[in-house]
């Protein structure tokens, strides 16, 4: 397989555990629209982190299909919470978006992915280039760690630099989704392509989605907030 063709391969299955299991639990729950898409990374986090912690209680090593499984429980109860405690629909907070105002904030979205994706993938040369950061053989050893040990509980995660320690604390939700992806992909390309699409896809969403709350008679500044990010990551 080609670095690149790993590469595409990486980025789209971290798009599937990033968003999919979000939609999922949100649909199921009875949330619609731009609240879904927006919230999503957020629910499939804490599904994963939930279920990462459950599997390491019951003695489950940690691989997609025990998270796919984790998942299918967490629909399954979402969905009994909406049934029985609907979602209150009758008081709108944020004003109905028209089909130009979807557009426009899809369109400006799209843009300003697809340059900030084509920016920092022409900045990194190859997908197995290693950020140049003095956390990243810590945070690429705690994926690998995971791998190896099939353990993604986040009480778990000093095993790696501080074995005798005892039992301590480190958020590990984003290293155990990386671990999910297939162990024949380099670990480097793995990490860079899921860090890659969470800070392009997840901040542009975010971005529109916290200028739809604070201001939502100024429309148009959905669209402006997501040219913004393209921006930035020009500028980076």
């Amino acid at each position: 397989m080609t670095p690149w063709l790993a590469a595409a391969l990486a980025a789209g299955l971290g798009l599937f555990w990033l968003m999919g299991p979000g939609l999922a639990v949100g649909w199921a729950a009875g949330v619609r629209g731009l609240s879904l898409v927006s919230l999503a990374p957020a629910l499939s986090l804490a599904a994963l982190g939930l279920g990462a912690e459950l599997s390491s209680l019951v003695g489950l090593r940690w691989s997609w299909w025990v998270a796919l499984a984790w998942v299918v429980l967490a629909v399954v109860i979402a969905w009994l919470v909406g049934h029985f405690f609907p979602l209150d629909t009758s008081r709108r907070l944020l004003p109905a978006w028209s089909k130009r105002n979807w557009w426009t904030a899809g369109l400006a979205g799209a843009g300003s992915v697809g340059l900030a994706l084509t920016l920092q993938l022409l900045a990194m040369g190859t997908p197995g280039a290693m950020v140049q950061r003095h956390d990243m053989v810590m945070h690429t050893g705690l994926v690998q760690l995971i791998r190896q040990t099939g353990d993604a509980s986040a009480f778990h995660m000093d095993l790696l630099h501080l074995p005798d320690a005892g039992q301590s604390y480190y958020p590990a939700a984003f290293h155990g989704l990386v671990a999910l992806l297939p162990s024949s992909l380099d670990l480097i390309v793995a990490f860079n392509l899921v860090a890659l699409v969470a800070q392009t896809v997840l901040w542009a969403v975010g971005l529109v989605y916290l200028a739809r709350v604070l201001f939502p008679a100024k429309r148009h500044l959905a669209g402006d907030s997501a040219a913004t990010y393209r921006n930035t990551a020009c500028d980076q």
